[in-house]
C-alpha cells in the first residue's frame, strides 16, 4: 500500500513538473511550487527527487535518447538524396512528420521551446549533428563509392534537418494558438 501512494506522489510530482516547464520553462521551475502543488514539504519533494534535472530527465529522457537514435528514421532513402519520386517521398514525409509531431506533441514542445538551462538545451543542434551523421551513412550505403563527389553537401544536409525541427516548431506553435482560441 504504502509503494503505491509513493508511486501516485511521484507521478504527481512528475505532472505537475511538467505543466510547470510547459507554462515557465524549464529555467523558472521552482522545487518548491512543485511540492506545494502535490501538498508535499520541499524535503519530501527531494527523497523522490535529488533535483530539478532528474525530474527533467524522468519526464522528457527517454524520449531525447529515442529521438536522438534516430531509431525511425528512413534510411532506405535520405533525405538528401535526389529521386523521380522526390515529389511523393516529400508528401509521405510531410504526413509521417505530421503524425509525429501530433503523436509526440508535448514532448517536442519541451525539447524545442521549454528547456533553456537544462543538459537537453542543446538538443536542436546535437539532433542536426546526429541527423547529418545519419545522412552520411545512409548515403553510403546507397551511393557507390567511386561516386562520393557526387553526394550532397554538409549544407543542404544540414539544411534540410534545420526545415524539419523548423517545421515542427512552427506546427506545435501554429497548433497551440488553434487550440487556445477554440
Amino acid at each position: 500500500m504504502v509503494q503505491i501512494k509513493k508511486e501516485v506522489i511521484r507521478q504527481k510530482i512528475l505532472s505537475v513538473a511538467r505543466e510547470e516547464i510547459t507554462a515557465l520553462g524549464y529555467e523558472k521551475m521552482s522545487m518548491r511550487k512543485i511540492a506545494a502543488s502535490c501538498n508535499i514539504s520541499v524535503g519530501n519533494l527531494y527523497t523522490y527527487f535529488p533535483n530539478k534535472e532528474a525530474i527533467l530527465d524522468s519526464i522528457v529522457g527517454d524520449f531525447y535518447y529515442t529521438i536522438m537514435s534516430l531509431e525511425h528514421a528512413n534510411i532506405a532513402m535520405p533525405s538528401s538524396i535526389n529521386y523521380s519520386g522526390f515529389k511523393q517521398y516529400l508528401a509521405t514525409l510531410k504526413n509521417d512528420l505530421v503524425d509525429f509531431v501530433n503523436k509526440n506533441n508535448d514532448m517536442l514542445r519541451m525539447l524545442l521551446m521549454n528547456i533553456k538551462g537544462s543538459k537537453y538545451e542543446n538538443f536542436k543542434d546535437n539532433f542536426i549533428k546526429k541527423y547529418y551523421d545519419f545522412e552520411l551513412k545512409s548515403l553510403a550505403l546507397l551511393v557507390n563509392t567511386s561516386s562520393l563527389n557526387n553526394l550532397p553537401s554538409e549544407t543542404l544536409i544540414k539544411n534540410i534537418c534545420h526545415m524539419y525541427l523548423n517545421l515542427c516548431e512552427i506546427y506545435l506553435v501554429e497548433k497551440k494558438i488553434h487550440s487556445m482560441a477554440r
